[in-house]
């Protein structure tokens, strides 16, 4: 009896500091959501799962600021694209059936399509590896809003009228709805169920998932649905609403309760067996053999020594996040319904707080290029690298400045970072984010290297910056037409600026990079002469669309 009593004593004092400890951790979780939790402001709701059980969920602010209704873990979320790895599910289990092979091309189930529609495979379509320009994107080429209403059949008609691809199929990895868009219709033309009917036979009833669904008709009624918010500049709020319809690439509404059996189900494995599991999670192949941190529409990556699975997913007005980490069966899942609220750095900052002892500690550095001691550099050496620098991969630009004896490395004339020499062509930036080292390393022929973390990130080159005056101007304004996306722009002088007018409405300031090309807050558009230094052409480019021409009208 002696021995029992100090045991027991052992054991409360244990469990006390166990309780004392979660509770501290729940703690710090709110205060990540301390923001968004009163009566006045949307917010989101979260759950945190541990060896398959929600040990903690719950809801801050409001579903619905109009009528007082708060979020809870019931609340029914527009995820955005994390609906794609459901599309994806669907199209694994037809693969499972044998109603369809991973490796047929995209052009046996469109032959109306282009010719490249040969080369596309499905698995190209699940890994965005295929090429296709995203029709998100091409809708605001277009001149549509956030807000502007299209169809299906809209959709398709982008996507088929396309006569170039962003790249070869295979070659590189760029997300891209227009695959995830194909792959739903993909769903309908094989098993003759539209891509909401199915996913709800095979997936979300199985599950026991009531509350999920494939939102494919506006006018549906959702219970407990969130609406979506923007801040305003007046310190309030907007109302999101979107009346489109289309399903695949997103789509799903749903719930942390119903989700939580999604993720009992990776592990369970009662209605969706190892061999999908498995499909569902192999990363993509480039056609290099390099292997891509992308599968069925999730990410495989590794946080902190620790493998993650996640997506992450965007609407206007909602965001969401799924974030698993598999190995030490702990997901946590957070939506949001107001725009500033960022559901992926915020399921990483529960993580931090819930694994922060499972980490893998990182092993001891060598001396990093941030000790090394800065040295000096005169002012003849460091003016030689001064000027505009190109980046012709993702197409922007960045200016270095000499300023008091210090270069300057400059986003924008309010984002600049001062550069400490740390050798005669390397310099680290200074004011970085903690744990964030960045070397910007000058190479021969003027080009310039920034490395993250000992990684190149991105190549520069030299540029000498456009200097038009109004009449230089004038060569470039005129009617221009897009046979690919049937679209009308209008490049006229407005204040002393070039000016696009899309379909005859005014949008956006053309600003001169280089010569013959300028950059806006739409695209890059890159002019093109003929044999008479006459502009015949423009191809527009963002990021995931590459080369959209232009021909100008006489």
């Amino acid at each position: 009896m002696k021995k029992t009593i100090p045991f027991l004593l052992l054991l409360i004092s244990f469990c006390a500091f166990a309780q004392t400890s979660k509770l501290d951790n729940l703690k710090k979780v709110n205060e990540l959501f301390k923001k968004w939790n009163n009566s006045s402001s949307p917010g989101a709701a979260i759950g945190i799962i541990e060896n398959g059980k929600l040990v903690y969920s719950k809801g801050y602010g409001l579903a619905n600021l109009e009528h007082n209704i708060p979020n809870t873990p019931k609340t029914a979320f527009n995820i955005a694209s994390n609906s794609k790895q459901f599309t994806a599910a669907c199209i694994v289990l037809l693969s499972q059936r044998g109603k369809l092979d991973l490796n047929q091309t995209l052009s046996s189930f469109y032959p109306e399509f282009p010719e490249y529609a040969k080369a596309i495979t499905i698995k190209n379509l699940l890994y965005h590896t295929s090429g296709l320009r995203d029709f998100s994107q091409i809708t605001y080429l277009s001149g549509l809003r956030p807000d502007d209403y299209y169809n299906d059949e809209d959709i398709l008609k982008w996507i088929g009228s396309q006569k170039e691809l962003n790249f070869t199929p295979g070659e590189k990895h760029l997300y891209c709805n227009s695959g995830y868009w194909l792959l739903g219709q993909i769903v309908k033309k094989v098993s003759g169920m539209r891509l909401a009917d199915f996913a709800r036979k095979e997936i979300f009833s199985p599950l026991g998932m009531e509350h999920t669904l494939f939102l494919n008709n506006n006018t549906m009624l959702i219970k407990r649905r969130a609406s979506g918010y923007s801040p305003s500049r007046s310190g309030n709020f907007r109302n999101i609403v979107s009346t489109l319809e289309h399903t695949g690439n997103g789509g799903v509404y749903t719930t942390i309760e119903d989700i939580k059996k999604w993720d009992d189900e990776f592990y369970n494995r009662t209605i969706l067996n190892d061999t999908f599991w498995e499909l569902m999670t192999t990363k993509g192949t480039l056609n290099n053999g390099e292997k891509i941190p992308y599968s069925g529409a999730l990410f495989i990556k590794k946080y902190k020594g620790l493998k993650t699975i996640d997506h992450g997913g965007r609407a206007p007005g909602f965001k969401s996040n799924i974030l698993r980490f598999p190995e030490q069966k702990f997901s946590v899942i957070v939506f949001t319904n107001v725009s500033n609220a960022n559901a992926i750095p915020l399921s990483y900052q529960i993580a931090d707080i819930f694994l922060k002892d499972a980490f893998k500690k990182p092993k001891k550095k060598v001396k990093s290029k941030g000790n090394l001691t800065s040295i000096k550099l005169s002012t003849k050496t460091l003016k030689k690298y001064v000027g505009s620098y190109w980046n012709s991969t993702d197409k922007y630009s960045r200016k270095i400045l000499l300023k008091n004896d210090t270069l300057r490395y400059a986003r924008s004339p309010r984002n600049i970072n001062s550069l400490l020499p740390i050798k005669k062509n390397e310099f680290k930036m200074l004011n970085t984010p903690p744990g964030l080292e960045i070397i910007v390393r000058f190479q021969k022929e003027n080009s310039m290297i920034f490395i993250e973390n000992g990684v190149a990130v991105a190549a520069f080159k030299t540029y000498v910056p456009a200097t038009y005056n109004l009449k230089d101007l004038e060569s470039f304004l005129g009617k221009y037409y897009s046979e690919e996306i049937d679209t009308n722009y209008e490049l006229k002088i407005k204040r002393d600026r070039v000016f696009l007018f899309i379909n005859g409405k005014e949008t956006v300031p053309l600003r001169p990079v280089m010569e013959d090309l300028f950059s806006s807050p739409l695209g890059i558009f890159k002019f093109k002469r003929n044999n008479k230094n006459q502009i015949k052409a423009f191809y527009v480019s963002t990021p995931r669309v590459q080369k959209l021409i232009f021909e100008k009208m006489k």
